[in-house]
């Protein structure tokens, strides 16, 4: 069996299934301001749940974006000393109750790198977490007064006031609009999509799945551009079709998909059974 989603329990409300999922709008809609915080939702052209996000209404120059999704925690940082590259570049970020921390809130920094996004003359560093961490990062800005930023050759300090608040109304966005998508799924009659960690559970997982005659079981993944994807199946009837976005692949090794992801996104295996009996598949997928 595939593992859970990677939000746990542990800080975020189970999600809210609402009964006007499909009948929400596209675009970004306003859930609440808080002080010089700005909590809203996304929802996609086809009425998917994207994320919840808390931003600063005031930014200027440089600005700041935690974001919610069904997959874990994303953190935007945009300044104006940020320079893009196509490379990852080292992120460093820390907590302290003053503006100036103390050594021993200096020695607990954290270290991970962000990707750079160009968004018209300005750039982004964005990076996410899951789990422990993702937990960390939502009680680092609910309970700190500042948070510090080193990204690439840029340094800054973000004044967390009033960020308790804002880090609860994100929260509350996130459980009552964070299963729109299951909700439009099963509205139309689709199928629910399982998560799958290949960062965690990565490069290279296998798992089995039986499908009943008429069923189709759905996994998606985040993969970035540049690395490549393996995938191929066993299914004892060599009946078996599984589909990843517009390719398709039949039973065996040999006839599986290999190519190089052209675009960071995220991707969409589908395992169907058109038969009369149940098939069991055995999936291989790696993404190096």
């Amino acid at each position: 069996m595939r593992s859970s989603p990677l939000l746990t329990a542990a800080f975020l409300p189970l999600f809210a299934v609402i009964s006007n999922a499909a009948e929400t709008p596209e675009g970004t809609h306003l859930f609440r301001e808080i002080g010089k915080w700005k909590v809203h939702y996304t929802v996609d052209a086809d009425g998917k749940y994207v994320s919840s996000d808390l931003t600063e209404t005031d930014a200027k120059s440089d600005s700041f974006i935690l974001s919610l999704t069904d997959q874990g925690t994303t953190v935007s940082f945009k300044g104006a000393g940020l320079a893009a590259s196509e490379e990852a570049i080292p992120l460093t970020y820390s907590f302290s109750a003053e503006a100036k921390p103390t050594a021993e809130e200096t020695a607990a920094a954290v270290t991970t790198t962000a990707d750079t996004m160009a968004e018209g003359d300005t750039v982004w560093a964005v990076f996410s977490a899951a789990d422990d961490a993702s937990a960390a990062l939502m009680t680092g800005f609910s309970t700190s007064g500042f948070c510090h930023i080193e990204a690439g050759e840029k340094k800054w300090t973000l004044n967390l006031d009033t960020s308790r608040n804002a880090v609860e109304a994100l929260l509350e966005c996130h459980s009552s609009h964070g299963g729109l998508a299951d909700a439009a799924a099963a509205d139309e009659g689709g199928p629910a999509e399982e998560f799958i960690d290949m960062a965690k559970e990565g490069p290279a997982i296998k798992w089995d799945v039986t499908v009943e005659p008429g069923d189709t079981k759905v996994y998606v993944f985040e993969g970035k551009k540049g690395q490549t994807l393996k995938l191929h199946f066993l299914e004892d009837s060599g009946t078996g079709v599984i589909d990843l976005d517009k390719y398709s692949a039949e039973e065996g090794p040999e006839a599986g998909i290999e190519f190089q992801l052209e675009e960071s996104k995220r991707y969409r295996i589908s395992a169907g059974n058109t038969g009369e009996k149940a098939l069991t598949y055995t999936i291989f997928l790696s993404l190096e």
